[in-house]
């Protein structure tokens, strides 16, 4: 069952990074595309990867609450940023009277979050019903009972 899961997971990732550039369209904008995705998007992708590393190591500073709020401030800087700077305009905007080439998108991606919020739910259901979670309490033993 992992397995399969493993394999579908993996071959959908593998899907949504191919871009289908079909013959209609304005295929101007699948360039210089980081990881499938656009360099705006990727730098907020990996603010918010810094900001999580930020939160793991909240409980080295004095003040962790303020570590965690500037670790959740990165990511939000960094995409006012990106939302402040211009768009750059392809050279066919207005010549491209087609449409742009479709594919399975949405199926995909409702998918992967389908799957992930299951995983999520068995995740925390595996974790409130196993004994991970129970409390251990220490008892006094005097040494003359021994």
């Amino acid at each position: 069952m992992k397995t399969e899961i493993f394999l579908l997971l993996a071959s959908l990732a593998l899907a949504q990074n191919t871009v289908v550039q079909g013959e209609t369209g304005n295929t101007e904008i699948y360039n210089n595309l980081i990881a499938g995705v656009g360099p705006g998007t990727f730098a907020v992708i990996l603010a918010a990867l810094v900001g999580v590393v930020i939160c793991f190591f909240k409980d080295c500073v004095a003040t962790p609450n303020l570590c965690v709020a500037g670790a959740i401030s990165v990511p939000c800087i960094v995409l006012i940023i990106v939302r402040s700077m211009p768009v750059k305009s392809v050279a066919s905007d207005t010549e491209a009277t087609d449409k742009l080439p479709t594919d399975f998108y949405m199926v995909r991606t409702v998918t992967v979050t389908v799957l992930i919020f299951v995983a999520a739910i068995l995740l925390c259901l595996t974790l409130f019903c196993s004994s991970f979670t129970a409390q251990l309490v220490a008892k006094k033993m005097d040494s003359q009972s021994l």
